[in-house]
C-alpha cells in the first residue's frame, strides 16, 4: 500500500499539470476533491524540495471559477505557505468564504471550517503555551456544526483504514505462513 502511495505521489510531482487540466475540465464531488488535495501535496512536496516557485505557479493554475473552487484555493495557497513559511492569507480565505450563499449552508460551513484550521495551524506553530488556545477556533467553528460532524472522523478514516489493515493482514498471514517454522510455530 505505502509503495502504491509513493508511486502514484511520483507520478504527481512529475505530472502534476495534468492533474490541473483534470481540474479544469470540470466535475463535482469527489473526484474533484481528490485531484484538489492531490495538487496540495504535490505543491507541499515541491516546497519541500526548493521547488518553491514550480509549487506557487502549480496551485495559481487551479481553477477559481466557482465561489467553492476559490475558497478551495485560498485554502490550498495558505497551507502550502504555511509549510513554506510564508505569511498567512486569512483575509483572502475569509473574502472567498464570504461568496458562499447562503451564509447558513453547508458550503459556508466548509469554508469556516477551513478558516478555523488555518488559524489552528498557525497558532500551534507559533508555540502558544495556555492549553487548548490553539483549538479554540476549532471548538467554536464545531460547535457552529452541530449534530452534522458527529462521526466525521470515524466516516473520513473508515475507507482508509480498513484498507492498510486488509493489506497488512494479508502480509502478515502470508509472512506467517512462509516462515512460520522460523517462529517455532508448527502447522498442521
Amino acid at each position: 500500500m505505502g509503495v502504491i502511495l509513493l508511486l502514484s505521489v511520483l507520478h504527481d510531482f512529475v505530472l502534476g499539470p495534468r492533474l490541473i487540466e483534470r481540474l479544469r475540465g470540470g466535475g463535482h464531488g469527489e473526484e474533484t476533491l481528490r485531484l484538489r488535495r492531490r495538487v496540495a501535496l504535490l505543491a507541499r512536496l515541491k516546497f519541500a524540495a526548493g521547488r518553491n516557485d514550480e509549487a506557487r505557479a502549480l496551485i495559481e493554475r487551479m481553477p477559481a471559477a466557482t465561489p467553492e473552487e476559490r475558497v478551495e484555493l485560498a485554502a490550498t495557497r495558505d497551507m502550502v505557505e504555511f509549510y513554506a513559511g510564508g505569511a498567512d492569507d486569512l483575509e483572502g480565505i475569509r473574502a472567498a468564504v464570504a461568496e458562499l450563499e447562503p451564509a447558513d449552508g453547508d458550503a459556508r460551513l466548509r469554508g469556516e471550517v477551513m478558516i478555523a484550521s488555518s488559524i489552528t495551524r498557525r497558532r500551534m506553530a507559533d508555540g502558544r503555551a495556555a492549553p487548548g488556545d490553539a483549538i479554540d477556533p476549532l471548538i467554536a467553528v464545531r460547535e457552529r456544526l452541530g449534530r452534522r460532524a458527529d462521526g466525521q472522523l470515524g466516516r473520513a478514516l473508515r475507507r482508509r483504514l480498513l484498507a492498510v489493515f486488509l493489506a497488512s493482514s494479508l502480509i502478515f498471514g502470508l509472512l506467517f505462513e512462509l516462515v512460520g517454522g522460523g517462529f517455532g510455530i508448527r502447522s498442521t
